[in-house]
């Protein structure tokens, strides 16, 4: 059983879907379902691989690659499944199936391989092996990995530079340290008066927002000064602490900020 074109080119996208589906049919024909390091071999088969040309008929992996059984072992090795080679795939977690696609996609030695959601779906260890996997890729091979992903806290983790698209659209583009630079920092208020600590703290601060059940003292880290002024006021501090905007909450202020002006545009041309 092979695949078509159509699942072929699909398959170097790393649709482990797709391969669930596969695997699948071959239980439904009748068919073995392969392990781990034979479901990777089958792409260095003629059949099995998507014509990138057109002139030649043929696919780059069989110019270059001539120890195909040693080419599978060091990407099994990179995405760590070495020792999982002869396990059946179907029994495979989804955290190693995304695993087995991308040593798929790293056959050949690649310089850019570009995932679309390597991490939704994994449990906490499984997101931290993929977290480490793509660093040492990076770091290690000379491959620039491009993620596609909305879990965003995970991305931050590990991500040099970003690119944020809105509608279709790239509208910001900057590097982790410019990132880490327009991240406001803030300390966090949690005391019995709420209402009595926001508006004590708004007299003598600029920014101050009452956000998720505490008082946000914007780009003020001084933790003492504050505490003093509310007791001064009666106000017992229960809780106080230092944080700082991540990445989803930069994007969802990013994106609140662009919906505003273009809600502006709008009523400024119905004008």
């Amino acid at each position: 059983m092979a695949f078509s074109n159509e699942y072929t080119e699909k398959a170097f996208l790393l649709s482990v879907e797709l391969l669930q589906q596969y695997y699948a049919a071959c239980d439904a024909e009748g068919d073995v379902v392969p392990d781990i390091e034979k479901a990777i071999e089958e792409f260095f088969q003629p059949e099995m691989l998507w014509v990138i040309n057109e002139d030649k008929k043929t696919n780059g992996y069989h110019e270059f690659l001539d120890d195909r059984n040693g080419e599978i072992q060091r990407v099994l090795k990179i995405v760590r499944m070495e020792d999982n080679a002869q396990l059946k795939f179907k029994k495979c977690s989804l955290g190693m199936k995304q695993r087995v696609g991308i040593a798929m996609a790293l056959l050949g030695d690649p310089a850019l391989l570009i995932l679309d959601e390597p991490i939704n779906g994994l449990d906490t260890d499984g997101m931290r092996i993929m977290r480490e996997i793509l660093v040492d890729i990076t770091k290690n091979y000379g491959c620039t990995v491009l993620i596609s992903s909305h879990i965003l806290g995970e991305l931050e983790k590990i991500a040099t530079h970003y690119g944020i698209i809105r509608q279709g659209k790239m509208i910001q583009e900057l590097t982790a340290e410019e990132m880490e630079s327009r991240c406001q920092v803030f300390t966090s208020v949690r005391a019995r008066d709420m209402q009595s600590t926001f508006f004590v703290l708004n007299h003598f601060f600029k920014n101050v927002k009452l956000i998720d059940g505490y008082v946000r003292v914007y780009d003020v880290d001084d933790t003492e000064r504050i505490v003093d002024l509310l007791m001064k006021n009666g106000i017992a501090v229960t809780e106080i602490r230092k944080n700082k905007i991540g990445l989803e909450e930069y994007y969802i202020e990013l994106m609140s900020r662009k919906e505003g002006a273009l809600n502006d545009a709008d009523q400024r041309t119905d004008l």
